[in-house]
């Protein structure tokens, strides 16, 4: 599991990709429930932009988008070993916020805009790939 960035680039790519996806999440409902404004849609360009960079830094960069795409017959022993501890834990930890999550927004009677459910999906998609980008070391 070869990867084409260093460790620590790859963290900083994980890292840039969450803290952007909930900035832009956060930003948007925000700006809902409030008023739209030149510089709400400023601040959601640039952390659109920051998701993107990070998200080549940590995912296509390393190459672990690769592994969560791959079929389980095409990896060999160790990365089918890797691959299959990210997932179970990547969609464990996904379970748990998605839970959290729907109880407030279910406490708090706020319906969740499409954006949150995007949001959602997306980090059913990064949480694996993120294990795997963090975890790694370049091996």
């Amino acid at each position: 599991m070869e990867t084409k960035a260093s460790p620590a680039n790859a963290k900083l790519g994980v890292i840039l990709t969450f803290l952007s996806l909930i900035g832009f999440v956060w930003i948007y409902e925000w700006a809902a429930a409030h008023a739209w404004s030149a510089a709400t849609i400023i601040i959601e360009v640039i952390l659109l932009t920051i998701f993107i960079v990070g998200f080549i830094i940590s995912a296509v960069k390393t190459g672990c988008w690769k592994y969560v795409n791959t079929s389980i017959n095409d990896l060999e022993e160790k990365e089918s070993i890797i691959i299959n501890k990210a997932l179970k834990t990547g969609y464990a930890l996904f379970s748990l916020i998605a839970l959290c999550l729907l109880i407030i927004f279910a406490i708090i009677a706020k319906p969740i805009s499409i954006v949150m459910a995007v949001a959602m999906i997306l980090l059913a998609y990064l949480i694996p790939i993120s294990i795997i980008a963090w975890t790694n070391n370049g091996k």
